[in-house]
């Protein structure tokens, strides 16, 4: 098969999806299937394409990048340039109250459907996204024949409310991000989840139906990961680091408060006055280093932490550790965890999102309630003061770890989806094409059905020609479907009624 693989946001990048998307890749080629990389770059100005083409010297990269930023001081617009200025006079003329930053997410989703589309999307027997904003555009921006499947790791719209980035459910913007997380998960052929509790979640609070889920956990490629964990540290430990004969705790997770090490702290704080053989080493780095320092120092067990800061041997770390420690306060499917049962480590991990799916409480770790730090430190001492339940649990993990969490069940379980959305396809299926018709309404003139009529017959109202090249727009015209249209009649419905 001729696959690609697609995600809005940067790739490669720190986290889960990186890790995701190269586990399935490698799989992938490893079975004979080709796959190519769609993304935007790190500074998020650039969108790309790539390949890796065998020739005789093994395999060359080959690809094709569009530069996005607004220019509009050159004589030349980039296609954000016009995107922008024509939805600009659109949200002016018909929905002026519309908030700034949903503007702003629908001039980056249009933007990215019309550089995907140029990039070329043809010739490929699956198209395989990784969030609600690709799966959205490349819905749409895609043939019609090419199937669809979506991976969605994470809910962004409950993140917004965690954060704080939306104050209201009863706000436009929760309306708008409730709305992505819907429509951006419908419109695939098949969409795919990590765990059971985020397809709850999306049934119970967003309405995607159950039946349009699939459960599908996340994987290791293990031979590596295993020979990594047999390596020693390096750089070698320094004094200060050296556990010199105590129990350790390790959390390797970057230092940022949905991880909520403050909790950790306070229950190690509890710990001590009742268990003092231990050292904890918090192996990431963050925003938040910090204000940890300083209250690791106020709450008196400074002298049992060791910042690692950023390290490139986690495996090496982990075989030195006795226990995992995990406080996240909102988390999908942490890797750290597969990482740590895996390597025959116990963990004690808060019941955070899918965490409990992933820990098996009192079979390979410990649950304790998310950001109570007395429950974490009883689960803590418990393990620090009982050998054999250390090694039960750690022997347990690992058993049920090395089969659940392996690359190989989830690229047969992945190939599995892709030859059934095929397979749909053959018949006719249209899934994920549903669109309200808004003609008429709004500002917005009939769809159109074909490539014959002019450029800017992409935009589905009255535009500025002043800010439109019709000679550059006609390329757009001939990459994108028949019936492809700027803007989305789903998203204008959502902030119209």
């Amino acid at each position: 098969m001729k696959i690609l693989l697609a995600s809005y946001f940067p790739f490669p990048h720190v986290g889960g999806v990186n890790r995701y998307i190269d586990t399935l890749k490698k799989e992938l080629e490893e079975n004979g299937h080709h796959v190519d990389i769609l993304a935007h770059h790190q500074d998020m100005r650039t969108i790309y394409k790539y390949s890796h083409i065998r020739d005789e010297f093994g395999r060359s990269l080959t690809g094709r990048e569009i530069d996005k930023t607004t220019n509009s001081h050159e004589k030349r617009l980039t296609i954000k340039d016009v995107i922008d200025h024509q939805m600009f006079q659109y949200f002016e003329r018909h929905l002026p109250g519309t908030d700034p930053a949903i503007r702003w997410r629908e001039v980056e989703r249009y933007t990215f459907e019309v550089s995907a589309a140029l990039l070329d999307l043809q010739n490929y027997d699956v198209i395989h996204t990784q969030d609600i904003l690709s799966t959205r555009a490349l819905s749409r921006a895609k043939a019609h024949h090419i199937p669809l499947v979506a991976t969605i790791h994470g809910i962004l719209a409950t993140e917004y409310i965690h954060s704080g980035a939306i104050a209201s459910k009863e706000s436009l913007k929760w309306k708008y991000a409730a709305a992505e997380e819907y429509v951006g998960h419908m419109s695939s052929d098949a969409t795919i989840v990590p765990t059971r509790w985020q397809k709850k979640i999306l049934g119970g609070e967003y309405g995607v139906h159950p039946d349009k889920l699939t459960v599908l956990p996340y994987a290791l490629d293990l031979p590596p990961f295993l020979t990594r964990f047999d390596f020693e540290p390096y750089p070698p430990l320094t004094a200060n680091q050296q556990a010199g004969g105590r129990l350790i705790i390790a959390c390797p997770a970057r230092l940022v408060p949905e991880k909520d090490h403050k909790t950790l702290i306070e229950a190690l704080r509890i710990v001590k006055e009742r268990e003092s053989n231990f050292v904890c080493w918090l192996i990431g780095d963050g925003k938040l280093r910090d204000e940890l320092e300083m209250q690791a120092k106020k709450s008196g067990v400074w002298d049992h932490l060791v910042f690692f800061g950023d390290r490139y041997d986690v495996e090496a770390l982990l075989k030195l550790s006795d226990i995992v420690a995990l406080a996240s306060i909102q988390d999908m499917h942490p890797y750290t965890l597969m990482e740590a049962q895996v390597a025959g480590k116990p963990c004690v991990a808060s019941d955070a999102g899918g965490i409990p799916e992933v820990v098996c409480h009192e079979e390979t770790g410990l649950i304790f309630q998310t950001g109570n730090s007395v429950q974490l430190a009883e689960s803590l001492i418990r393990l620090l003061t009982n050998q054999e339940l250390r090694f039960t649990l750690g022997m347990n993990a690992a058993g049920r770890a090395r089969i659940r969490f392996s690359s190989k069940t989830m690229f047969e379980k992945t190939m599995g989806i892709y030859v059934q959305a095929i397979e749909r396809k053959k018949h006719g299926s249209e899934e994920g094409r549903e669109q309200p018709d808004l003609s008429g309404k709004h500002g917005l003139v009939s769809k159109r059905i074909d490539r014959s009529g002019k450029a800017e017959s992409i935009f589905s109202f009255d535009i500025d020609p002043a800010k439109f090249d019709a000679a550059q727009w006609s390329t757009v015209l001939k990459r994108v479907p028949p019936d492809y249209s700027i803007p989305d009649p789903a998203f204008i419905k959502t902030l119209t009624e």
